[in-house]
C-alpha cells in the first residue's frame, strides 16, 4: 500500500513539473579525493552550459566544486541513484546552492524549495526533452517519476535544509 502511495506522489510531482531546455553541455574535471571523506571531487568548469526553466529563467552555473549528487553509499547500487546519473540536474542544483551561499547574482535569489523543484524539473527535462550528447545525438532518459520524487524528497529533507543554512558547507571561489 505504501509503495502505491509513493508512486501516486511521484506521479503528482512529475505532472506538476514543467520542462525546460539545455544550451551547451556541462564540463567537469576530476579533482582527486576529498581529504576528509576520501570521496572523489570534481570541479565544474564554465563552458557555456545553461538550463532554461519552464518559466524562462536562465541558470548558467559558474566554476564550482561539485560531487554530482550527494547519494548515500547504501543507495549507490541502484543505477538511477548514482552520483552522476542525472548529472545536469545535480550540477544545476549544486550551482543554486553555491550561488545562495556565496551571494552570486542572479541565482542567489532562488530559495530552498524552489531549488528542489528546479532540480526535479531538470530531471524531467532529461526524460521528456532529452539532451544532445557528446556525439551530437539526442538522448532521453527513461521515465522515472518515483526516482524524481525520491530525489526531490531528499533535497527537501531536514538534513538538506541544515546544509542549505550552514554557511560553512561551501567554498566560495
Amino acid at each position: 500500500m505504501k509503495a502505491l502511495y509513493l508512486f501516486y506522489l511521484g506521479d503528482e510531482l512529475y505532472d506538476r513539473l514543467g520542462t525546460g531546455k539545455f544550451e551547451g553541455a556541462p564540463t567537469i574535471t576530476w579533482n582527486g579525493l576529498d581529504p576528509k571523506s576520501q570521496e572523489p571531487t570534481f570541479v565544474f568548469r564554465d563552458t557555456g552550459f545553461v538550463y532554461i526553466t519552464s518559466k524562462g529563467r536562465r541558470i548558467k552555473p559558474g566554476r564550482m566544486d561539485t560531487d554530482g549528487g550527494s547519494i548515500p553509499r547504501i543507495l549507490r547500487a541502484y543505477k538511477k541513484a548514482s552520483a552522476w546519473y542525472y548529472g545536469p540536474a545535480f550540477i544545476i542544483h549544486d550551482w543554486i546552492f553555491v550561488a545562495f551561499k556565496c551571494g552570486i547574482k542572479p541565482d542567489n535569489s532562488i530559495g530552498f524549495e524552489e531549488s528542489a523543484d528546479i532540480m526535479a524539473e531538470v530531471m524531467k527535462t532529461l526524460t521528456e526533452v532529452g539532451f544532445t550528447n557528446a556525439y551530437g545525438k539526442l538522448q532521453k532518459f527513461p521515465k522515472a517519476e518515483d526516482t524524481i520524487y525520491a530525489m526531490h524528497r531528499a533535497v527537501t529533507s531536514g538534513t538538506a535544509k541544515k546544509l542549505w543554512n550552514d554557511k560553512d558547507s561551501v567554498s566560495c571561489r
